[in-house]
């Protein structure tokens, strides 16, 4: 399997945290934790920037001690991305965990 990725989001607008790579497939997993109190958002996509049909989780409250948004069981393709949003920079991080094969 390999090695999770990490992100801080340093910024208000949305960041991809992950691209499937060129003929791969896979299940991922994503973790959103607090670094302090935030609202954050996370969308699925093709590819593209995400829009409001790509949201799959939108304006959830994070806090130190509350938890973290967890995501798990998400099936994509090549080319596919994750998305994350904050309405705070530097209050969240970001991990996700993934099971890639040849597509």
């Amino acid at each position: 399997m390999p090695s999770p990725t990490n992100s801080k989001l340093t910024t208000t607008d949305w960041s991809a945290v992950l691209t499937v790579p060129p003929n791969k497939r896979g299940v991922y997993t994503v973790n959103v934790a607090p670094l302090g109190a935030c609202k954050v958002k996370l969308a699925v996509t093709g590819g593209a920037a995400p829009g409001d049909a790509d949201i799959v989780e939108n304006d959830v409250a994070l806090a130190i001690g509350a938890g973290p948004l967890a995501r798990d069981g998400i099936v994509l393709d090549a080319g596919s991305k994750i998305y994350v949003k904050t309405d705070t920079a530097n209050m969240a991080a970001v991990q996700v965990w993934f099971v890639e094969e040849a597509a």
